[in-house]
């Protein structure tokens, strides 16, 4: 899943070197704003997982019971901590199709020029 995310990145970069080739300082500029949104995207998304303390598991504590509510609190750093560590690929295949919308929509601006 990685290497396609990293095939994205070439495709749009030569998709950039091909329609700004000679604009010098447009190239770059591009560059910057495509790992900008990148990395908003992936930050974005990132924040939505149900784990305690992200934004995610704001939501989910609304449909939880008391008993179990305390039980996911005292867990959610642990988890956290988890996720971040071991679950790399988990959270590429999760983040992966979000990933893929916003460049199919990059390379869609690119093509109506």
């Amino acid at each position: 899943i990685a290497g396609t995310s990293a095939a994205g990145h070439d495709a749009f970069l030569r998709s950039i070197e091909g329609n700004f080739s000679g604009d010098g300082i447009l190239a770059p500029i591009m560059f910057l704003l495509y790992i900008m949104m990148y990395i908003n995207v992936l930050l974005a998304v990132f924040n939505l997982i149900p784990v305690p303390p992200l934004d995610g598991s704001h939501v989910l504590r609304h449909f939880l019971s008391e008993r179990v509510l305390r039980i996911y609190d005292s867990l959610g750093m642990i988890a956290l901590a988890v996720l971040v560590f071991f679950g790399g690929r988990w959270l590429m295949m999760l983040l992966h199709p979000f990933m893929l919308f916003f460049q199919y929509l990059l390379f869609l601006g690119f093509h109506v020029q």
